[in-house]
Protein backbone atom coordinates (compact mmCIF):
# COMPACT_ATOMS: atom_id res chain seq x y z
CA UNK A 1 0.00 0.00 0.00
CA UNK A 2 1.21 3.62 -0.65
CA UNK A 3 2.51 5.58 2.52
CA UNK A 4 -0.02 8.21 1.32
CA UNK A 5 -2.87 5.83 1.56
CA UNK A 6 -1.73 4.17 5.06
CA UNK A 7 -4.09 4.36 7.99
CA UNK A 8 -2.06 7.27 10.33
CA UNK A 9 -0.93 4.40 12.98
CA UNK A 10 -1.12 5.43 16.75
CA UNK A 11 1.91 5.02 19.16
CA UNK A 12 0.94 1.27 19.98
CA UNK A 13 0.97 0.46 16.25
CA UNK A 14 -3.26 1.12 16.45
CA UNK A 15 -4.35 3.32 13.79
CA UNK A 16 -5.44 6.57 14.76
CA UNK A 17 -8.78 7.31 14.61
CA UNK A 18 -9.40 8.93 11.24
CA UNK A 19 -12.04 11.96 9.98
CA UNK A 20 -15.54 10.38 8.64
CA UNK A 21 -18.74 8.90 9.89
CA UNK A 22 -18.93 5.56 11.43
CA UNK A 23 -20.90 3.76 13.36
CA UNK A 24 -20.66 3.16 17.15
CA UNK A 25 -21.19 -0.11 19.20
CA UNK A 26 -24.80 1.12 20.21
CA UNK A 27 -25.97 1.26 16.26
CA UNK A 28 -25.98 5.06 16.30
CA UNK A 29 -23.98 7.29 13.79
CA UNK A 30 -20.87 9.43 14.98
CA UNK A 31 -19.38 12.28 12.48
CA UNK A 32 -15.82 12.71 13.24
CA UNK A 33 -14.00 15.71 12.04
CA UNK A 34 -10.44 17.52 12.64
CA UNK A 35 -10.58 21.23 13.96
CA UNK A 36 -8.57 23.88 13.17
CA UNK A 37 -6.00 22.87 15.50
CA UNK A 38 -6.05 19.46 14.33
CA UNK A 39 -8.17 17.79 17.29
CA UNK A 40 -10.27 15.45 16.01
CA UNK A 41 -13.96 15.85 17.08
CA UNK A 42 -17.01 14.13 16.83
CA UNK A 43 -21.24 14.24 17.20
CA UNK A 44 -23.66 11.18 17.48
CA UNK A 45 -26.77 11.29 15.70
CA UNK A 46 -29.64 8.48 15.60
CA UNK A 47 -29.58 8.59 11.66
CA UNK A 48 -27.09 8.21 8.98
CA UNK A 49 -28.14 10.86 7.22
CA UNK A 50 -28.34 13.63 9.95
CA UNK A 51 -24.36 12.96 10.41
CA UNK A 52 -23.55 13.15 6.79
CA UNK A 53 -25.27 16.25 6.99
CA UNK A 54 -23.54 17.70 10.20
CA UNK A 55 -20.54 16.80 8.56
CA UNK A 56 -20.87 18.68 5.14
CA UNK A 57 -21.85 21.51 7.17
CA UNK A 58 -18.97 21.23 9.58
CA UNK A 59 -16.40 21.01 6.88
CA UNK A 60 -17.65 24.39 4.67
CA UNK A 61 -17.67 26.16 8.24
CA UNK A 62 -14.04 25.03 8.82
CA UNK A 63 -13.43 25.96 4.97
CA UNK A 64 -14.62 29.47 4.91
CA UNK A 65 -12.96 30.34 8.81
CA UNK A 66 -16.20 30.66 10.37
CA UNK A 67 -16.57 27.48 11.90
CA UNK A 68 -17.12 28.03 15.79
CA UNK A 69 -15.79 25.98 19.17
CA UNK A 70 -18.76 23.55 20.19
CA UNK A 71 -17.54 24.07 23.78
CA UNK A 72 -18.24 28.08 23.51
CA UNK A 73 -22.09 27.94 23.03
CA UNK A 74 -21.63 26.39 26.79
CA UNK A 75 -21.51 30.10 27.88
CA UNK A 76 -23.99 30.20 30.31
CA UNK A 77 -26.54 33.00 29.22
CA UNK A 78 -26.77 34.66 32.22
CA UNK A 79 -22.91 35.08 32.20
CA UNK A 80 -23.27 36.83 29.36
CA UNK A 81 -26.10 39.19 30.13
CA UNK A 82 -23.83 40.66 33.19
CA UNK A 83 -21.05 41.49 31.12
CA UNK A 84 -23.84 42.99 28.37
CA UNK A 85 -25.51 45.02 30.71
CA UNK A 86 -21.64 46.61 32.63
CA UNK A 87 -20.94 47.67 29.16
CA UNK A 88 -24.00 49.84 28.34
CA UNK A 89 -22.66 53.32 27.08
CA UNK A 90 -24.07 56.57 26.54
CA UNK A 91 -27.75 56.03 28.63
CA UNK A 92 -29.00 57.83 31.20
CA UNK A 93 -29.22 56.79 34.49
CA UNK A 94 -33.29 55.69 34.60
CA UNK A 95 -32.79 54.20 30.94
CA UNK A 96 -29.80 52.07 32.66
CA UNK A 97 -31.89 50.98 35.71
CA UNK A 98 -35.00 50.20 33.21
CA UNK A 99 -32.89 47.93 31.32
CA UNK A 100 -31.34 45.88 34.28
CA UNK A 101 -34.93 45.74 35.81
CA UNK A 102 -36.78 44.10 32.26
CA UNK A 103 -33.45 42.15 32.06
CA UNK A 104 -33.97 41.13 35.72
CA UNK A 105 -37.56 40.41 35.82
CA UNK A 106 -38.18 39.39 32.61
CA UNK A 107 -35.07 37.44 30.57
CA UNK A 108 -32.85 36.16 33.45
CA UNK A 109 -35.79 34.36 34.92
CA UNK A 110 -36.64 32.33 31.75
CA UNK A 111 -32.87 32.61 30.10
CA UNK A 112 -30.34 32.73 32.77
CA UNK A 113 -29.51 29.11 33.64
CA UNK A 114 -29.44 27.45 29.99
CA UNK A 115 -26.23 27.37 27.59
CA UNK A 116 -26.20 29.80 25.27
CA UNK A 117 -26.26 27.15 22.06
CA UNK A 118 -29.46 25.36 23.40
CA UNK A 119 -31.37 28.53 23.18
CA UNK A 120 -33.90 28.36 20.22
CA UNK A 121 -36.49 29.90 18.63
CA UNK A 122 -39.99 28.59 19.70
CA UNK A 123 -38.27 28.92 23.35
CA UNK A 124 -38.05 32.77 22.47
CA UNK A 125 -41.67 32.78 20.85
CA UNK A 126 -43.63 30.89 23.83
CA UNK A 127 -41.63 33.77 25.83
CA UNK A 128 -42.84 36.47 24.11
CA UNK A 129 -46.68 35.00 24.64
CA UNK A 130 -46.31 34.41 27.87
CA UNK A 131 -44.67 37.75 28.77
CA UNK A 132 -48.19 39.32 26.83
CA UNK A 133 -50.29 37.02 28.47
CA UNK A 134 -49.06 37.95 32.01
CA UNK A 135 -50.26 41.70 31.02
CA UNK A 136 -47.00 43.33 30.53
CA UNK A 137 -47.94 46.12 28.00
CA UNK A 138 -46.96 45.70 24.05
CA UNK A 139 -44.39 48.30 24.70
CA UNK A 140 -42.67 46.50 27.56
CA UNK A 141 -42.57 43.22 26.12
CA UNK A 142 -41.03 44.48 23.10
CA UNK A 143 -38.14 46.49 25.37
CA UNK A 144 -37.53 42.96 26.77
CA UNK A 145 -37.38 41.51 23.42
CA UNK A 146 -35.17 43.89 22.45
CA UNK A 147 -32.83 43.06 25.23
CA UNK A 148 -32.72 39.48 24.78
CA UNK A 149 -31.75 40.07 20.96
CA UNK A 150 -29.25 42.58 21.46
CA UNK A 151 -27.08 39.85 24.01
CA UNK A 152 -27.34 36.77 21.37
CA UNK A 153 -26.15 39.55 19.27
CA UNK A 154 -23.06 39.96 21.05
CA UNK A 155 -22.94 36.48 21.57
CA UNK A 156 -22.72 35.99 17.87
CA UNK A 157 -20.26 38.44 17.51
CA UNK A 158 -18.19 37.08 20.11
CA UNK A 159 -18.27 34.44 18.36
CA UNK A 160 -20.25 32.17 21.35
CA UNK A 161 -23.02 30.79 18.91
CA UNK A 162 -22.88 30.37 14.69
CA UNK A 163 -26.16 32.58 14.79
CA UNK A 164 -28.77 33.89 16.73
CA UNK A 165 -32.05 32.25 17.37
CA UNK A 166 -34.58 35.12 16.08
CA UNK A 167 -36.02 34.75 13.18
CA UNK A 168 -39.57 35.70 12.68
CA UNK A 169 -40.35 36.38 15.96
CA UNK A 170 -44.02 37.65 16.64
CA UNK A 171 -44.31 40.37 18.56
CA UNK A 172 -47.44 42.44 19.97
CA UNK A 173 -48.66 45.55 18.56
CA UNK A 174 -47.63 48.74 20.35
CA UNK A 175 -50.79 51.16 20.07
CA UNK A 176 -50.59 54.27 18.49
CA UNK A 177 -50.71 56.07 22.31
CA UNK A 178 -48.53 54.04 23.66
CA UNK A 179 -46.11 55.27 21.19
CA UNK A 180 -46.45 59.11 22.41
CA UNK A 181 -44.87 57.89 25.34
CA UNK A 182 -41.49 56.12 24.37
CA UNK A 183 -38.13 58.03 25.36
CA UNK A 184 -35.57 58.48 22.94
CA UNK A 185 -33.53 55.97 23.79
CA UNK A 186 -36.51 53.45 23.53
CA UNK A 187 -37.62 55.00 19.59
CA UNK A 188 -33.82 53.76 18.92
CA UNK A 189 -33.84 50.04 20.45
CA UNK A 190 -37.49 49.56 18.66
CA UNK A 191 -35.87 50.61 15.32
CA UNK A 192 -33.36 48.20 15.45
CA UNK A 193 -35.99 45.65 16.46
CA UNK A 194 -38.51 46.34 13.45
CA UNK A 195 -36.89 44.12 11.12
CA UNK A 196 -37.86 41.14 13.59
CA UNK A 197 -41.40 42.59 14.00
CA UNK A 198 -44.19 40.72 12.19
CA UNK A 199 -46.76 43.03 11.35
Amino acid sequence: MPEAERAPVGGRGRPRPSPGIRQTPSGKWQARYRDPSGRLRGKTFVRRGDAQAFLVATKTDLHRGVWIDPSRSMTRFGDLAGGWLDNRLNLRRTSLARDESYLRNHVLPAFGDPPLGRLERQGIQAWVKDLSAAGLAPRTVQMCYQILKSILDAAVASRLIAESPFKRIVLPRVPNSENLYLTAEEEILLWKSSGSLIT
